[in-house]
């Protein structure tokens, strides 16, 4: 589990959620995702994480259906996260 909670928080700090959770102010878990639509639909993304990573204290589930692979849902997440987690 140790494992899997460190590379949550990787994914926040240096992977794909980094452009939106490197620099805030508290410590997020997290892993994004995108499913793939077949024809001309864009793509599902979906999002989940937690914070603080080392005590958390709330969780955020995103799925945007056909947004695409713009950072959409990270950016629902932050604002869900708003001032409840620090």
């Amino acid at each position: 589990m140790q494992e899997v909670q460190y590379g949550m928080r990787l994914v926040s700090t240096d992977g794909t959620a980094a452009d939106v959770f490197a620099d805030y102010p508290v410590s997020v878990c997290s892993k994004t995702g995108t499913a793939e639509n077949s024809g001309n639909q864009a793509d599902n993304l979906t999002f989940i994480a937690y914070a603080p990573a080392d005590d958390p204290q709330i969780a955020v589930a995103v799925v945007l259906e056909h947004a695409g692979k713009k950072d959409y849902a990270r950016q629902v997440a932050k604002a869900m996260f708003g001032q409840d987690c620090g």
